[in-house]
């Protein structure tokens, strides 16, 4: 089970919204926390970008004015649903997986000391009441009890997601791919011969080589992520800027500054760029070569590219002794699987130790390693 917590600070933009569900889809989340969405009456396309799939239920509880709102969304096929329940600065849902009930809370407690006390305690007294089953209570708390709680990589929001792993499938490191499409950026060569230069290793060239490229192959994924990470954010604040001008324009009848066409200009080509980036990457990660030319079907790719990933996904096997599903035993079937195919019986096997045999001795050994004269060429041409 992998549970996603994010205070998203504001679900209207829809940058965030298709972030969010991002994160969700990538790290095959079962059920989400999500704070402070600031909406009321929540549409289902909101919900559906935010999960970015099809396959989802939610529960909302709507925002007071231009603050709060809590959602929790989970995937249609993970639990029955039966009951929630929405409190002050919390939502409830409760529902049964495998003949086991759990309770599931999002909260969104309040910053006034005595506000949060009272919800507290109204969650105290509601456990009590409810009948026996596992709780998770997961969100913003507005509380902190020491300041390395404010460590974490920060996305569309000034807050840092949250994820709760139980039972986590740990299959070991991902493969790198190298992306084609990091050409197109200026700096990635002089980048690349830059950080190669940096990179010290002692020892024989094989190992000085394999363990140069392992620590290029970090310095390039970080940079991958700084350049091409925020492609949605930079798409959007493109477009808001080329707003802005044409309303100059506009406002202006065109009479502006050689300045400011010099802008709009730089932000289109920030659009159309960060545009054509988006459209490579997942045109590479859905692996569909039949678009040459390529229209921008980011829903068609992003199905092609979930398609794939469950495809190749490997998520138990079949034994001898039955069925195998835990990652470690998987692990361990795999392995004994290739050790007893490449494992080899120690027999004996013929020598030719004893046996009388002719031998080459000074003059003509030293006579086959020579090197040819031009007369034996000739003969033998």
């Amino acid at each position: 089970m992998i549970i996603y917590s994010l205070n998203v600070r504001g679900g209207g933009k829809f940058v965030k919204r298709k972030r969010v569900g991002f994160n969700i889809q990538r790290d095959l989340v079962d059920i989400a926390f999500i704070q402070e969405t600031k909406l009321r009456d929540l549409q289902y396309h909101y919900v559906k970008e935010m999960w970015d799939d099809d396959m989802v239920e939610w529960s909302h509880l709507d925002a007071d004015g231009a603050s709060g709102g809590i959602l929790i969304m989970w995937r249609k096929d993970f639990f029955k649903l039966i009951y929630n329940f929405r409190g002050g600065g919390f939502l409830e849902i409760c529902v049964e997986r495998e003949n086991r009930r759990i309770y599931f809370v999002n909260i969104y407690a309040s910053c006034d000391h005595k506000v949060r006390l009272k919800s507290w305690r109204r969650l105290v007294e509601l456990k009590r009441r409810s009948n026996a089953g596992s709780w998770c209570i997961g969100g913003d708390f507005n509380l902190i009890t020491s300041l390395d709680e404010r460590v974490g990589e920060r996305d569309v929001s000034d807050h840092a997601p949250i994820w709760i792993k139980y039972n986590k499938r740990n299959w070991g490191p991902k493969t790198f791919r190298f992306n084609n499409l990091w050409f197109n950026h200026n700096y990635f060569s002089a980048f690349v011969e830059e950080e190669w230069k940096k990179i010290v290793v002692k020892g024989r060239g094989d190992y000085c080589l394999v363990e140069k490229l392992k620590a290029l192959k970090g310095k390039i994924v970080k940079w991958n992520k700084e350049i091409y990470g925020w492609i949605d954010l930079n798409i959007e604040e493109a477009e808001k800027e080329m707003h802005f001008f044409d309303n100059k324009f506009a406002h202006f009848a065109g009479n502006v500054s050689e300045e400011v066409v010099a802008k709009r200009s730089r932000a289109a080509i920030d659009f159309w760029d960060n545009l054509y980036k988006k459209e490579g990457f997942l045109h590479k990660k859905s692996r569909q070569l039949w678009l040459a030319e390529g229209d921008c079907n980011t829903r068609y790719f992003h199905n092609s590219l979930k398609e794939r990933r469950s495809r190749n996904s490997l998520c138990s096997l079949e034994s001898s002794s039955g069925r195998v599903e835990d990652v470690s035993e998987v692990k361990e079937f795999i392995f004994n699987h290739f050790n007893c195919f490449f494992k080899e019986d120690m027999e004996g096997r013929p020598n030719l130790s004893g046996l009388d045999m002719k031998m080459l001795h000074g003059f003509e050994s030293l006579n086959i390693e020579r090197s040819f004269i031009e007369l034996e060429i000739k003969e033998a041409i």
